[in-house]
């Protein structure tokens, strides 16, 4: 699960960095110390913690009324604390789980169905194990999966949300397309 969580970090912090940065072009100070909390929990959570001492520092900065500093170049700044903590997390995925090549091979509907079903048990449970039941939907679909790539992006950016009820939707309409 950790080597899953690890390949996921750059992503899911790009996406906070930019939420971040629209927020700010917005005027809306408070939605960019939320993503910087937010950026700030998911770090430390994974051990990135000069990351997560960076976001802190910008979550307070964002709290405080308007600082004589310049917030948009320190808010930009996080780019390259992110591209140093992802770079170091795919490092060490690579090294406890490495990537298997997998062979171009027909999909198997029955499986990819199985699949499905038990990922979408843990989601009503609310249980983080989806993760890794996920990559292994990911995998099993490789590359001969180019029909599902659509809904298998929707069902991934609703996990990078933790949007589970979302998640489930996408999962029943990939039961649909699918299912005989």
């Amino acid at each position: 699960m950790f080597a899953s969580l690890a390949r996921r970090f750059g992503k899911d912090c790009a996406a906070l960095a930019e939420a971040a940065q629209i927020a700010l072009q917005h005027g809306d100070r408070a939605a960019v110390a939320r993503e910087m909390h937010t950026l700030k929990g998911l770090a430390a959570t994974l051990g990135a913690t000069a990351l997560a001492r960076q976001a802190a520092e910008l979550e307070a900065t964002f709290k405080a009324p308007r600082s004589t500093s310049n917030e948009a170049a320190a808010l930009a700044q996080l780019a390259s604390g992110i591209a140093a903590s992802d770079a170091t997390f795919r490092a060490v995925a690579d090294a406890l789980d490495p990537a298997q090549p997998v062979p171009s091979l027909p999909l198997n509907k029955q499986r990819l169905l199985e699949c499905l079903a038990e990922l979408d048990a843990l989601l009503l449970e609310n249980n983080m194990r989806a993760l890794d039941v996920f990559a292994t939907l990911q995998r099993e679909v490789g590359d001969a999966g180019e029909a599902l790539a659509d809904p298998l992006n929707a069902l991934d950016e609703a996990l990078l949300r933790l949007d589970f009820a979302a998640a489930r939707t996408t999962i029943a309409n990939l039961k649909e397309i699918l299912s005989p």
